[in-house]
């Protein structure tokens, strides 16, 4: 899969470039629509993006301004492939060193979140966002910023946590739920014998997973509360919301 760009400008060396994610490609067709620098066409590979995650779908890219290594040129000079991961790999030690920093929240994953800061690309793991069983997913939505410090990094890669930890003091109100409530809950995981959702931050709750519906984390659904009690909630799937 290819990610194709729009070159919003390039660097005196001619060693990166900006640009602007337009789609999302499903092939490795790489045709240049048009020679104007503004509206160049560039395709990034997604090996070329070098995140540790196991997305299949990367349309919560569309829009944003990525930065690349240019690694191809058409016989004219002009741009035809970048590298993200080779432009991370070289500002990488700035942002170990830095911060704190603005992040955007791009997606979530089964285990955080995605994340922006200035144009290097991050995760923030459940586990360092929260001592708590708290999930980033809970108080973010996709666009919200954060401001976050670097939790830690592995091989050019950089895992981040909130500066403030405040949602650690949250206490979820469970007396507003009852029996027969039939609400609007994500999925936060999915299992073959189960469904987990989302009903608070801090309060997952389970219901059976039905067959050949192709529920995946993320998605809505009416959930109807089935039990109340210390352990948690239990209900059971009513139908796909989206």
């Amino acid at each position: 899969m290819f990610i194709k760009t729009r070159i919003n400008k390039i660097n005196a060396d001619n060693l990166y470039c900006e640009g602007q994610v337009i789609s999302i490609l499903d092939n490795d067709k790489k045709t240049i629509e048009d020679k104007k620098l503004n509206d160049y066409k560039v395709i990034i590979s997604f090996d070329k993006i070098d995140l540790s995650t196991s997305l299949k779908n990367y349309d919560f890219m569309i829009n944003e301004t990525v930065i690349g290594k240019v690694i191809e040129t058409d016989d004219k000079g002009k741009l035809i492939s970048l590298d993200i991961s080779e432009y991370q790999k070289e500002i990488f030690d700035d942002f170990v060193k830095g911060g704190p920093y603005k992040a955007k929240i791009l997606w979530f994953l089964s285990y955080g979140a995605m994340v922006k800061v200035n144009e290097f690309l991050g995760i923030i793991k459940n586990s360092d966002f929260s001592n708590k069983y708290l999930k980033v997913s809970q108080f973010y939505h996709p666009g919200d910023l954060i401001e976050v410090e670097v939790a830690n990094t592995y091989l050019n890669k950089i895992y981040f946590k909130p500066t403030d930890m405040s949602h650690e003091d949250y206490q979820a109100d469970l007396s507003k739920y009852k029996v027969n409530d039939v609400i609007i809950v994500r999925i936060s995981s999915t299992r073959p014998w189960g469904i987990f959702v989302g009903i608070a931050p801090g309060v997952d709750g389970l219901c059976n997973n039905p067959d050949n519906l192709g529920l995946k984390a993320g998605m809505k659904i009416a959930y109807k509360i089935t039990k109340i009690n210390e352990k948690g909630i239990k209900g059971r799937f009513v139908k796909l919301i989206g």
